[in-house]
């Protein structure tokens, strides 16, 4: 038999435990609510062979680091190439991504695309491109939340991001 004070401890424990129940079941649907609004704020599908899905276009973006030339060749290999940033949403979306190859290059003294477009809208990072002998070759790069172009030489190693339109 239980005395008093051991019935007002197990009625406490019973309601500490239903408070505690009710409260990770609140903290999970939050944390599927979030990761719900995630998506939907960055209208981003994880595909399964290493491809992101979003409304700008299929994304690749590589884990190794290789030289501009052979970033470029891998993405033609994956019926693809080096991504074209037309827009400040596109721009947006590499924000969290540091050093990786863009398909911008500068030819005689111009910066072209690689599909031949001229550069119409930039993100240039404050005195870039700088002009300096052999930095031929853009990455974009997160600084201080937001990403920007920096020129560099098209030997350095960086990784890539690959683009291809969805058919």
């Amino acid at each position: 038999s239980f005395s008093g004070s051991d019935s007002v401890r197990t009625k406490r424990y019973k309601k500490a435990t239903v408070y505690l129940v009710l409260q990770c079941v609140l903290l999970l649907e939050a944390i599927i609510l979030l990761k719900f609004q995630f998506r939907l704020a960055t209208n981003l599908v994880l595909l399964p062979d290493g491809w992101m899905c979003s409304e700008s276009g299929l994304y690749y973006i590589s884990s190794e680091k290789k030289n501009w030339t052979d970033s470029r060749e891998d993405c033609l290999n994956r019926g693809a190439n080096l991504t074209i940033i037309n827009s400040k949403e596109e721009q947006d979306f590499f924000k969290t991504y540091d050093e990786v190859w863009i398909g911008l290059t500068n030819m005689n003294g111009r910066w072209k695309w690689i599909d031949d477009s001229t550069l119409t809208s930039s993100f240039w990072a404050s005195g870039e491109p700088n002009g300096l002998t052999n930095k031929d070759c853009a990455v974009t790069s997160k600084n201080l939340g937001k990403s920007e172009w920096y020129d560099y030489p098209c030997s350095s190693a960086f990784k890539w991001i690959c683009e291809r339109k969805p058919s």
